[in-house]
């Protein structure tokens, strides 16, 4: 605008950045890239320089003498400057110059804040944060110049001048920009590191977070949460929550004020989970901008998420202060306006038939999500090789919306009048259609034949994409009511209790851990048939063919038994939370030694067989239930509660049959289809191997599959996709890419959160209590399914997360912790249907257990003993 006044808007060019600082320059550069910073107006370095003009020589020769920053040199040079800076004054020509664009924005009518912008701050090996003055709750113009002279001065300081001599960047060139914002009228803010600078562990970020105005954090004046979590998926790692008895605000007056806090706001998290995520988004979205970790500061005010400064973390080594390079070319600025997040927290680069298969599934969403009535649609993109995902408002009017939403909550509820669960009514299709794809032989198939059942295979995949959320498994809302109303106890008490009543006895999983139970009894009984079988369980690869020595009676049984366990169970891959399967993840059928780990796990005489440990769990809830109705002094609540718990019983059952044939056989019959045009590709010789079909996309597979003669094999083509998978996989994904969206969802009800002392209770880890009971064992703490065989009869699993290629260890296990978790997850429905104890969302039992060491986990009061 002038030579005294530029707005962040404006600043883009090398030369206007130079005259506003570098914290300003940061801003300005988020601003325009669309991050939700406040509209701002910089009084450039100019105006410092026009004031100082007079006395420039003995600036100049004053600062000379600092030398190496000691406290006596810095406070000589300071008690020099200071008859000269209690003289400066800012040029009329600037002050007029910030009125008249003040006069321009009326958003600068208000309360403002004045904030350095120092040309020789927030710089990657020294940030001098806190060093020079900032002033919040202007009001006038008067008390605007005298923010602007504190601010100036402040430069002069000794803290500044010993800051700056110790990071050798004493110069006369260095000068001050003021950044003048609107006041942002927090209603918490804090601070985001996105390395932690304690730990120097990259993959975790830290977050502080108060109520009221963030520098409370900054200078300790008021307490603050704590939050670690952990890259890329932003899961939280640990948390510290602290009471909080008073905040800073900004008075009428323009004076900070230090205010009590209402008594919920005492003990509750500062931070709800999601507002949490939103949190660490908007950091590591300007890490990506910078190429840098990043330290920044936000407040959240009317539900919008602000960023008020974000620096370079200069606390680090110098091997961490630059983040590994991850280009993004944007297909239009449409794409570049939404946040983006690593689809399933996956960083892996993904293989062309990987990401068409995704690019399948994603294609009915938009059609899905109008079918259910949801307000949220979302989008896939790839970049360098990896699946990312935003989400979007739905591009629907909203009363179609409510219409098709009022739709789904009829047929949910005619499903009930029927006593029909989801599973029921879709399931018939379901299997059907996978059952239709098994049929296929295919080993003879023409090209053109083998066309059609991989179309029909991607059209099976596509349509059950579409009917994965139709199948409600969770328990009813209504069913908590009901219970809440018979027991009478506390929202989460009656919650927790609830889901605790609930097991599937009759379902894929336990009909497969009965066969994998009575095919190690037939094993226990040879000792050469038992041998094999853990022999096998420890083979990296091993075939079919089960023939130990000596053939006998008992190993033909076995054999046979384990092919017709195969016929019906070796299309399953592992899908879901925690153990994520794609088209090109080998099934059982592939891979037989993972069956023999699970079989040999069920070896030991002192596993007892799971339909007795389920039937004493059903027996024990049928138990509870009737006592909780007995004790009831309204029948009808009573009688409404055991219709509503056995409608939430069969629903559950549909909880591991259609991760069945949804997530595992309808893929692993696209990936078969797959392997069998690969087959007749290799054969053609259009391919080096069979195995480089996932190299292709499903486009170009059809086309050869139906062209009698293809001119060209796939070889360079393949070749070239090798390479670029290479490159692609030197780089280091970025968590999120894009513009964080500002508007926060709302927070839910704020509940006492404060986290108990560390050292007390004394041998005691806090957490969920997911399934009943009291069990002691050895900690057995795994990452990685590929561990699970180490497990033995009794152990207590310890893990970040479980999945469904977990679950059939659970029968041997004697129980479970786990460091996250819900109440409505497979692990913790499959935990409750063995009556296996299980603690879940503990934050960190995997780091504060040692493996080895023996614990108790009591899952009906939520904690582990570690000391007895």
């Amino acid at each position: 605008m002038t030579q005294f006044i530029i707005t962040l808007s404006d600043a883009l060019t090398p030369a206007k950045q130079s005259l506003i600082g570098r914290k300003a320059a940061s801003l300005s550069q988020l601003l325009v890239a669309g991050f939700p910073v406040l509209p701002g107006l910089c009084l450039t370095t100019k105006a410092f320089e026009s004031a100082l003009a007079p006395s420039q020589v003995a600036v100049r020769q004053a600062l000379a003498m600092v030398g190496d920053g000691s406290p006596e040199r810095v406070e000589s040079v300071a008690d020099e400057l200071a008859p000269l800076l209690r003289s400066l004054s800012v040029p009329q020509a600037a002050l007029m110059a910030l009125e008249e664009a003040q006069a321009a924005d009326e958003r600068f009518q208000g309360q403002l804040a004045a904030r350095s912008s120092a040309t020789a701050e927030d710089l990657t090996e020294a940030s001098l944060a806190g060093q020079y003055r900032s002033t919040l709750g202007i009001r006038g113009q008067a008390a605007l110049e005298e923010a602007i002279l504190r601010c100036w001065r402040s430069f002069f300081s000794p803290a500044a001048l010993a800051a700056r001599a110790r990071a050798n960047i004493i110069d006369r060139t260095d000068s001050m920009a003021i950044l003048i914002q609107p006041l942002v009228a927090a209603e918490c803010a804090g601070v985001c590191l996105t390395v932690d600078p304690v730990t120097q562990d990259e993959h975790l970020l830290v977050v502080n977070a108060t109520w009221g105005l963030g520098s409370g954090v900054a200078s300790g004046q008021t307490a603050s949460d704590t939050y670690w979590l952990k890259r890329p998926a932003l899961r939280l790692f640990d948390k510290q929550v602290l009471p909080q008895k008073k905040a800073l605000v900004i008075g009428a007056e323009g004076s900070m004020l230090t205010q009590p806090l209402p008594p919920e706001k005492q003990r509750a998290a500062v931070l709800s989970e999601n507002w949490l995520s939103r949190v660490a988004q908007l950091a590591l979205a300007a890490e990506h901008h910078f190429q840098s970790p990043q330290a920044i500061e936000w407040a959240v005010a009317d539900g919008e998420l602000w960023l008020l400064q974000s620096r370079p973390l200069a606390e680090l080594p110098p091997a961490l202060r630059e983040s590994k390079p991850f280009p993004v070319t944007w297909s239009s600025p449409e794409q570049h306006r939404h946040l983006w997040r690593l689809y399933g927290g996956e960083p892996a680069v993904r293989l062309p038939l990987e990401q068409d298969d995704i690019q399948l599934r994603e294609s009915i969403r938009t059609l899905t999500c109008r079918f259910i009535g949801a307000e949220r649609n979302g989008q896939v993109a790839f970049f360098n090789g990896r699946a990312y995902f935003t989400s979007l408002p739905l591009d629907w009017p909203t009363e179609q919306i409510e219409a098709r939403r009022r739709l789904h909550r009829q047929w949910r509820e005619w499903l009930y009048e029927t006593d029909r669960s989801d599973w029921d009514y879709w399931a018939p299709e379901i299997v059907a259609a996978v059952s239709d794809l098994q049929r296929f032989d295919g080993q003879q198939a023409s090209g053109p034949t083998l066309a059609a059942h991989l179309e029909k295979a991607m059209a099976i995949r596509r349509r059950h994409a579409m009917l994965h959320p139709q199948i409600w498994f969770r328990p009813s809302q209504a069913y908590l009511d009901a219970f809440a109303a018979v027991s009478g106890w506390s929202e989460t008490a009656a919650e927790t209790a609830a889901y605790q009543l609930l097991t599937a006895d009759d379902n894929v999983l336990t009909r497969l851990n009965d066969e994998l139970y009575e095919l190690a009894r037939l094993a226990r009984s040879d000792p050469a048939l038992a041998t094999y079988v853990s022999q096998a369980a420890a083979a990296p690869e091993t075939a079919l063919d089960i023939r130990p020595t000596p053939e006998s009676k008992l190993v033909r049984q076995f054999r046979q038994r384990f092919h017709h366990f195969m016929d019906r169970y070796g299309g399953r891959n592992g899908s879901g939370y925690g153990s994520e399967a794609e088209i090109t993840t080998p099934t059982w059928r592939e891979q037989p030694q993972q069956v023999f780990q699970l079989i040999a796990a069920y070896l030991p005489d002192s596993v007892e067989a799971p339909r007795r440990l389920r039937q004493r769990v059903r027996a024990r809830q049928r138990k509870q239930l009737d006592a909780l109705c007995q004790a009831s002094a309204d029948p009808q609540a009573a009688a409404e509660l055991r219709r509503r718990w056995q409608y939430a019983m069969r629903a559950l059952a549909g909880l591991e049959d259609h991760n069945h044939y949804i997530d595992q056989l309808s893929l692993s019959e696209l990936r078969r289809a797959a392997q069998l045009a690969g087959q007749q590709l290799a054969e053609r010789d259009l391919l080096a191997a069979a195995a480089d079909v996932f190299w292709l996309t499903f486009a170009e597979i059809l086309s050869a599959l139906r062209q009698p003669v293809l001119s060209r094999p796939f070889h360079d083509r393949i070749a070239a996709r090798r390479r670029q998978h290479r490159n692609w996989a030197r780089l280091s994904p970025a968590p999120v890419i894009g513009q964080p969206d500002p508007t926060l969802p709302p927070r839910p009800r704020l509940v006492d959160d404060v986290s108990p002392p560390r050292a007390a209770p004394p041998g005691q880890l806090r957490g969920l209590g997911a399934s009943r009971g009291r069990r002691r064992g050895p900690a057995r703490i795994m990452t990685d399914i590929n561990a699970a065989t180490r497990l033995q009869p009794g152990d207590i699993l310890v893990a970040p997360n479980v999945g469904p290629r977990w679950t059939p260890f659970f029968p041997v296990l004697g129980g479970l912790v786990l460091d996250g978790g819900s109440l409505g997850q497979h692990a913790a429905a499959c935990a409750r249907e063995y009556g296996l104890p299980a603690v879940i969302a503990t934050g960190d039992a995997t780091r504060r257990l040692t493996e080895g060491s023996q614990i108790v986990v009591d899952g009906t009061a939520g904690y582990v003993l570690t000391e007895f």
